[in-house]
C-alpha cells in the first residue's frame, strides 16, 4: 500500500569549484521505528569521495544513505547539524 502523497522528494545542488546534488527521498512517513527515507549524494566535480583510500578514478562519487525509524532520522539530521558547524568553522591556512 502506499501512502498518499509519497514519496516527497527534495533536490539540492551545490555549485562551486567543487559540485555536489543532494536528493531527500522520504518513501513513508515516520511512524516509531518505521518511516523510511534516503539521501543520494552525487559529487560532479571536487574532491568528495567515498571510503578511506586516497581519491582516485575509481573513487566512489556517488552514494546513497538509507534510513528507516523515527529515532534513526532525528539522530541523522542532529549529525548533519552539528557536522555542518565543524566543517563551516575548518581552519582555514593563514589564519591565527
Amino acid at each position: 500500500m502506499t501512502e498518499s502523497g509519497m514519496p516527497i522528494i527534495n533536490t539540492f545542488t551545490y555549485r562551486d569549484f567543487a559540485a555536489l546534488s543532494a536528493t531527500v527521498t522520504h518513501l513513508s512517513p515516520i511512524d516509531g521505528n518505521s518511516g523510511h527515507s534516503s539521501i543520494r549524494f552525487d559529487v560532479e566535480a571536487g574532491s568528495i569521495w567515498l571510503g578511506t583510500e586516497d581519491r582516485d578514478s575509481d573513487s566512489q562519487r556517488d552514494f546513497t544513505i538509507q534510513l528507516q525509524g523515527s529515532s534513526e532520522h532525528h539522530q541523522l539530521a542532529k549529525a548533519f547539524r552539528e557536522i555542518a558547524e565543524q566543517l563551516d568553522a575548518a581552519p582555514e591556512r593563514g589564519e591565527g
